[in-house]
């Protein structure tokens, strides 16, 4: 059973704010989705057969695409045949 105290840790972890009158039905939402996921891990498995993969998928065919070069002549920066995109996660962006 999730108690308030896990759920304000929780929230802490993600940096989030609540109110005290949520907790409760956080804790609620969370200890319905625990025994969800405890009910579905305790339904009884038979054996089932395994495909190695579906049998009715389409054969692949090589079909012609865009240019490359053309493609690449609207990009910002390119190198080798490839967008060049900024590091998102570089530190003292943004």
């Amino acid at each position: 059973m999730v108690t308030n105290d896990e759920i304000r840790k929780i929230a802490a972890l993600a940096k989030l704010s609540l109110e005290n009158e949520d907790m409760d039905k956080l804790a609620s939402e969370m200890n319905s989705i625990i025994g969800f996921a405890d009910e579905i891990a305790s339904a009884p498995v038979t054996e089932v057969e395994r495909e190695l993969a579906p049998s009715n998928l389409r054969k692949d065919e090589v079909i012609p695409s865009f240019d490359r070069d053309k493609i690449l002549s609207n990009a910002g920066e390119a190198d080798d045949g490839y967008f060049v995109a900024r590091n998102m996660g570089a530190k003292g962006h943004g």
